[in-house]
């Protein structure tokens, strides 16, 4: 598949890496000759100079014979220009634009993308995506990572292990003897940095990253073999009130169970911005680094702090010193995720990496066949994968040994009419409507969206 990329920032360059690893002819349009010239000796991309927005540009990069172009430069206009310029000379097909600024996206203006007006297919909105990302996360204690799938019947859930959890050092095939009202399926282990696929004999270790899939309603559960109890968050504190921390404050606002919000925001004009716009939630203006405002916001007393500022050092160290004065979960964004393997032992709970979810959100409109959702995680390693069998799938009434997957594409739960049905006997009868939930890892990526195809 031939794609455009505008902007070469962290999302593009993170884009464009998972793109061409997957085959594709991949062409990176920005503005800046240093990014192009990073771009080309880094990853297998072609580099084109010039602004996204101008038609000789997109022409030189082949917009044209282009099935898609992703535009995610820094300016929203550029981005819509883009889409604009390559529907109207080039007729591309498919345009996905990232969308930060909120008042584009007021559904009072709905019509503007309307492919008659201004034709975007895909809008991607970052801070939105990164709320959701922190709100989910939130619900699920100990948990970094938390994806909804199959329209909510399951949940895929990334938890780091520690010494002293119930289920370490226990071959899975004994995990219900452990806990025999447990449904769960470990779908995947990050050790040494590399993807595992576990098998019944797999012993979870200390330090592991552990990935699994469970049904909604057996969270609980899963949280109790990994020594967490599903208590409802009752008071949150968040550092940094840039679009981000609005929009988390707003999600937490219209959820069912209440949840007190306490924002502290350095500057002062923005402070009294978002005290307006948050109705819902307390602002105080001061330093997320002193520890005389967070002792004012109540530190000591909160489920969990939220460090979403615009500079990682700020967000890591303001994390510890609440922590530190009695909060009892830290998430904090961080833009470098090398940093990650350190923060940890640290003491921080979560990282958020905007570039990560914003890359995993546009995924879903890139990857072929029926994808209904589709995470990366840790840096591209694997993606967790939501596959619907269509009406037209030439797997319809096979079994499941018949569908011949490659051994590193793991299913771990099938879903039908809402059920859930973890670790699918291989004599299973596939049908119209299955969801497929999978860990696949990244060589399989190809196969996988091939078999789910739809046939013509």
């Amino acid at each position: 598949m031939r794609v455009v990329i505008c902007g070469g920032g962290q999302v593009g360059y993170h884009l464009a890496k998972y793109l061409s690893e997957d085959s594709n002819d991949v062409t990176v349009i920005d503005i800046s000759p240093e990014v192009i010239r990073h771009l080309t000796e880094t990853i297998d991309v072609r580099g084109v100079l010039g602004s996204a927005s101008h038609p000789e540009v997109l022409e030189e990069a082949g917009a044209g014979e282009a099935e898609m172009i992703i535009a995610v430069t820094q300016q929203d206009e550029i981005n819509m220009v883009a889409c604009q310029v390559a529907y109207s000379l080039f007729k591309t097909p498919t345009k996905i634009a990232r969308i930060r600024d909120q008042s584009y996206l007021n559904p009072q203006w709905a019509s503007l993308f309307a492919q008659e007006h201004m034709p975007v297919d895909f809008i991607i909105s970052p801070e939105m995506e990164v709320a959701k990302s922190i709100e989910r996360t939130l619900r699920i204690p100990g948990a970094f990572e938390a994806f909804s799938l199959a329209g909510g019947a399951a949940k895929a859930v990334g938890i780091r292990a520690k010494e002293g959890m119930p289920i370490l050092r226990t071959p899975l095939k004994h995990l219900k003897t452990l806990f025999p009202e447990l449904e769960i399926s470990i779908v995947g282990l990050i050790r040494s940095d590399e993807l595992l696929f576990p098998d019944g004999d797999t012993l979870i270790l200390p330090g592991d990253i552990v990935y699994f899939i469970v049904p909604t309603s057996d969270i609980p559960l899963a949280l109790k073999a990994f020594s967490f109890s599903e208590q409802p968050v009752q008071r949150v504190l968040i550092l940094g009130s840039g679009g981000i921390g609005l929009r988390l404050a707003d999600l937490l606002a219209s959820t069912k169970n209440e949840v007190d919000v306490l924002i502290i925001e350095k500057d002062r004009n923005r402070a009294n911005f978002v005290a307006r716009e948050a109705a819902n939630a307390i602002v105080l203006h001061g330093d997320a680094l002193d520890s005389d405002i967070l002792n004012e916001a109540g530190a000591d007393r909160v489920d969990t702090v939220i460090s979403i500022t615009n500079d990682d050092k700020v967000n890591v160290l303001s994390a510890l010193l609440a922590k530190s004065l009695g909060a009892k979960r830290a998430i904090s964004l961080v833009t470098e995720m090398a940093y990650a393997s350190l923060m940890f032992p640290l003491g921080i709970d979560a990282l958020v990496s905007p570039q990560a979810i914003t890359v995993a959100s546009i995924l879903q409109y890139v990857r072929r066949g029926r994808v209904k959702m589709v995470y990366a995680i840790q840096d591209g390693k694997g993606e967790i994968f939501d596959m619907e069998v269509v009406a037209t799938s030439v797997l319809i009434g096979r079994e499941l040994k018949e569908a011949k997957l490659p051994k590193s594409a793991f299913v771990a739960a099938l879903v039908r009419h809402d059920k859930v049905i973890l670790m699918p006997k291989e004599s299973l009868v596939i049908d119209v409507g299955d969801r497929f939930l999978m860990m696949v890892a990244p060589e399989s990526i190809k196969s996988i969206e091939k078999t789910f195809s739809a046939r013509v």
